[in-house]
């Protein structure tokens, strides 16, 4: 018997996602499946901890693995009337007669070039290379950003992304890693600064309804109540014995466990807000807890590289480390709420001699929380 799910989506903030061709905006199956397995482990993980082998055995029986063929199969059925935009809409002279690209206003990358950096600095790349080196007159920069420019999907932008497998637990098990994808996740490039945030509107959603998963939540208990059961959902289907770990400590990858992570909203108390609104607040508030001079190295865990790196001793601006806290925009009784998830991982960086992790200061995680109050969902900031 095939299983098989239909979910529409729709962007909440603007999406960055590319195929092989760079200049192409594409929402790839690849990577949400990819996305997938990571939220997986995050829920699996309650069940496994430290024992590796026997999560990649659990990982591999749905996703495959290169023995093992996939029981999933993820196709994405793309954009309902809504095309693709150029992230450079248009160009103009500052004051001191020098050429600035112009971004659309729904790239949010004007009003958060600090959350969105790397996304404005690729932009910024490729107009200096058009405009700078090339010395084009603006007609000709026009011309050529119709075909080097960025695109991204605006928010509004919907989607279908569907699910099917020969095998029911397998399928279950995908259901429920997707439905944490979109809840408490995003999707493509800055995914974890508030870009690519995703929610349900319409589609198989009485599949999820069904093993006690909300796509609309109507209250903040509403949505505790989802990720509670998203992780003993998970544990029922999984292929072999569970062995629930009560007592779980942080492990080398990020568990959505009480004693490894925590899941919070921020209420900014606006009237009528967008999500462009509240993630503007947002980095406002993070902007200046990161670049107080006193929580320089603290800024350590909340991802590297640090380019601006200049403290003797430390190699800041090379190291590699995701941020263990994914920020994106949620929807609570259809008014848009920040969402932080946090995760803490022993150790926090790949190798355990490295000063890196001497200096990783889980701390900042939990007094970040002062500055929002944020609102508690699931977890325990005391773990930080």
């Amino acid at each position: 018997m095939l299983y098989e799910a239909k979910f529409k989506l729709e962007a909440i903030t603007p999406i960055y996602m590319r195929g092989a061709n760079q200049n192409k905006v594409e929402i790839r199956a690849p990577s949400i499946k990819g996305l997938m397995r990571w939220w997986f482990r995050a829920l699996a993980g309650n069940y496994f901890g430290g024992n590796i082998n026997e999560l990649k055995n659990a990982e591999s029986f749905v996703f495959g693995s290169t023995e093992k063929k996939s029981r999933v199969y993820i196709t994405v059925h793309e954009n309902f009337g809504q095309k693709p935009e150029p992230l450079i809409y248009g160009i103009r002279y500052d004051e001191r007669r020098k050429l600035k690209p112009n971004y659309h206003r729904d790239s949010y990358v004007a009003k958060l070039s600090y959350l969105l950096f790397s996304v404005k600095f690729q932009a910024n790349d490729l107009f200096r290379y058009i405009g700078n080196e090339k010395r084009w007159r603006a007609i000709d920069i026009e011309k050529e950003l119709k075909k080097e420019n960025i695109f991204f999907y605006p928010p509004g932008t919907s989607f279908s992304i569907e699910i099917r497998s020969w095998d029911e637990k397998a399928f279950n098990l995908a259901l429920i890693s997707f439905w944490a994808l979109v809840s408490l996740g995003g999707v493509g490039f800055r995914n974890r600064r508030g870009a690519g945030s995703l929610k349900f509107i319409d589609g198989d959603l009485k599949k999820l309804h069904s093993i006690e998963l909300e796509t609309d939540f109507t209250n903040e208990n509403n949505f505790k109540r989802s990720v509670e059961k998203s992780i003993e959902m998970l544990g029922n289907y999984l292929p072999q014995p569970r062995n629930i770990i009560g007592n779980l400590t942080p492990q080398k990858y990020p568990i959505l466990n009480p004693n490894t992570s925590y899941v919070g909203v921020i209420d900014f108390k606006l009237n009528n807000p967008t999500p462009l609104d509240c993630l503007y607040n947002f980095q406002s508030e993070y902007q200046r807890f990161r670049r107080d001079r006193n929580n320089f190295l603290r800024r350590v865990v909340f991802g590297l590289p640090i380019i601006k790196s200049n403290i003797r001793g430390y190699d800041l601006k090379s190291k590699r480390r995701g941020s263990p806290m994914l920020v994106g925009v949620i929807y609570i009784a259809d008014k848009p709420y920040v969402r932080v998830v946090k995760f803490k991982t022993d150790p926090y960086y790949k190798y355990r001699n490295d000063p890196v992790n001497s200096i990783a200061d889980w701390k900042a995680l939990r007094d970040f929380n002062k500055k929002f109050r944020e609102i508690q969902i699931f977890g325990n900031l005391g773990v930080f």
